[in-house]
């Protein structure tokens, strides 16, 4: 990132990310392109671990995003957060719905 939005991606950014979050809270930050952005996401997230118990990446599928992708940056505070884990799952019937 280049101007403002390059606090947004800085140690001291997750920092006080953390900070605000309360006990087994978890953050969600823009994660960048994995297939663009290597060396952005590599430091980002060695440096969130050092701070975070849990650190994954996720992405989604955008088609006019640069490559169709745009990642997440995903930390828990609790070492019990699971990010690959649903919580919840929907019913049989809502299911069936989609």
């Amino acid at each position: 990132p280049i101007g403002p939005a390059d606090v947004l991606f800085q140690p001291p950014f997750f920092a006080a990310m953390k900070k605000a979050l309360r006990a087994g809270g978890l953050l969600c930050s823009q994660g960048e392109c994995m297939w663009l952005h290597l060396d952005l996401i590599r430091p980002m997230m060695e440096s969130c671990r050092l701070l975070f118990p849990v650190v994954q990446y996720g992405y989604t599928t955008i088609p006019t995003y640069p490559s169709g992708q745009i990642g997440f940056l995903l930390c828990g505070k609790s070492e019990e957060t699971k990010f690959d884990k649903p919580v919840r799952t929907p019913t049989e019937e809502l299911q069936a719905k989609l």
